[in-house]
């Protein structure tokens, strides 16, 4: 440990001869993600639906309150737990200014910050 702490050596543990696992310095770890534990869905004129966690903004497709009911919560919960983000050519990045959004998972719960019915 003190190898990779202070000469950044990296050091390999072994098994049958190939490497199964590695100490290494900490600044070669990818650091936990300092996106926010809230995921916000946004509607831009009434075409396009955008989801965002943080200032990381992503084009998603066509708003309907069916994606707000079955798609959306399970499309947080994974990019919270890190077993999916949206990427391109999938998504297409988007811009968050002047969009006001509609509504936000958070803490296992879709909270709608419109009116029912006003999505789509």
């Amino acid at each position: 440990m003190n190898r990779a702490e202070y000469t950044g050596q990296i050091t390999y543990l072994m098994r049958h001869g190939r490497r199964v696992a590695a100490i290494v310095p900490i600044h070669l770890v990818p650091q936990e993600s300092a996106l926010p534990d809230t995921v916000t869905l946004y509607e831009a004129d009434g075409s396009i639906l955008i989801i965002a966690r943080g200032d990381n903004a992503w084009v998603l497709g066509k708003p309907s309150e069916a994606f707000l009911i079955a798609s959306f919560p399970g499309n947080a919960t994974d990019w919270i737990e890190g077993s999916w983000a949206p990427e391109e050519p999938y998504q297409a990045r988007a811009d968050l200014n002047g969009l006001t959004p509609v509504a936000e998972y958070r803490d296992g719960e879709v909270h709608l910050l419109v009116e029912r019915g006003r999505l789509g």
